[in-house]
Order: structure tokens, then sequence, then C-alpha cells
């Protein structure tokens, strides 16, 4: 019995998750597309209200990846998520996501590359969000000036980044 209330439980804590990031989701998507809209308008906006602008766009996508994360986790913990694993060029997945995620700053990032790196086996949206997860943190939480080192090595058959 208490078994099947647990279960009951973890069901409802996941219908709950579920509902409030596809409710959370739709007003996102909206202001997602309405600030996209405004900052490529055929009109000049003046530089504080695009700036201003500029801020909530990078809050609210950065909201809308939360609100995926969660809704990821969710699906993850009740088994539900569906990988799509192919072959993954490693090298590329760093470079895009260290312009994406370190872009803005002036930190000096240092590059260290083992020769060729194979493509490994991986779901490459997961991938790029491991990436872009751990490239934020080590922003965050590396000293100001400091660098964010990036090494890509390899080992018998074994990719290291």
């Amino acid at each position: 019995a208490k078994n099947q209330e647990l279960h009951q439980l973890d069901q409802l804590k996941s219908d709950f998750v579920a509902l409030v990031s596809h409710e959370l989701r739709a007003p996102l998507t909206n202001l997602n597309g309405a600030v996209e809209m405004t900052l490529h308008t055929q009109h000049e906006l003046p530089a504080p209200t695009r700036r201003l602008l500029e801020v909530i766009g990078a809050e609210s996508k950065r909201l809308t990846r939360f609100v995926q994360t969660i809704l990821d986790l969710s699906r993850l913990e009740a088994g539900r998520i569906k990988f799509n694993p192919g072959l993954v060029a490693v090298r590329q997945v760093l470079a895009r996501n260290v312009a994406a995620a370190l872009g803005h700053t002036d930190r000096p990032i240092e590059w260290w590359v083992d020769g060729q790196i194979p493509p490994v086996w991986a779901d490459e949206v997961y991938l790029e969000q491991v990436v872009r997860n751990l490239l934020v943190n080590a922003d965050k939480y590396t000293p100001a000036g400091s660098p964010i080192e990036i090494t890509i090595a390899t080992s018998a058959d074994v990719v290291h980044a």
C-alpha cells in the first residue's frame, strides 16, 4: 500500500512538473519572439532601449532553457527521455558552445587539443547542453581575468574533454 502511494505521489509530481513546464513554455515562447522581432525592427532603437531588450531577451532565453532542463530531468527520472545517439564531432561542439557561452566575455580562452580527435557516439543535443552548462559555470566561478582552458585529448578508445 505504501509503495503504491509513493508511486502515485511520484506520478503526481511528474504530472505537475510537466504541466507547469508546459504552461511556462508558451508565454516564454511569445516573449522570446516579441523581443527578437522588436530587436530586428526596421526602426532604429535608442541604445538604452536596445540594451534593455537584449538583456530581457537573454534572460528570457535563460529561463526557457531552465524550464526545458526541469522538463528533461522529470522525463529522465520517469524513464521517458529519448536519446538520439550518433557520431558527434567533439571539437566543433566545443567551439560552437565556447562562442555561444563565452562570446560575451573578454576572458582568455586557452585551447589544448591533442592531434586528431575522432567523432564520439553521443546525443548531440544533450552533449551540447552539458558542455554549455560546464562553460557557463567555468565563466561564473573562475576568477575574473583568469583563462578558461579547453582540453581535448584521446587515450585508448576514449575522448577526454
